[in-house]
């Protein structure tokens, strides 16, 4: 288990800013990291990598080491993914049921397809657009 802390900045809203090309700290409590985890069984299905509850992030992937033959590659992916739905949290003053009706409608809108639920799609084009080589990020909006 890991507990990740970003410096204090109040200037930016959230982890998918970019301040001249580098990614820029955002103002967020102490967040949970817990890898090797088992999921809830109402979370078990298809091939999700990671759950987030709030400031808790669960990954079932190893922490993964720096070349590690793609693994660091793919948990980092996952972990950026898991942590712009703590930003989303934040954005819902740590709310969990606002999070989770605004997760379910996005869910009932979309016709139970995941990857057009809102808070899915932002984290996803978050996870996609870092740049491994350069250690920056940009949104594929």
């Amino acid at each position: 288990m890991a507990t990740w802390r970003s410096p204090v900045s109040t200037s930016h809203t959230g982890p998918s800013e970019i301040d001249g090309g580098l990614l820029t700290t955002h103002a967020i409590a102490p967040i949970q990291i817990t890898y090797d985890a088992t999921q809830p069984l109402a979370f078990q299905f298809g091939s999700v990598a990671g759950t987030t509850f709030n400031r808790k992030v669960f990954l079932r992937l190893p922490a993964a080491k720096t070349g590690a033959s793609g693994s660091f590659t793919l948990t980092t992916r996952v972990l950026l993914h898991e942590m712009e739905h703590v930003v989303q949290y934040q954005s819902r003053a740590w709310n969990v049921p606002a999070f989770g009706l605004s997760y379910l409608y996005g869910w009932c809108k979309s016709g139970a397809s995941y990857a057009n639920i809102p808070e899915e799609a932002q984290a996803y084009q978050w996870e996609v657009g870092f740049d491994f080589s350069t250690c920056t990020g940009n949104r594929i909006d």
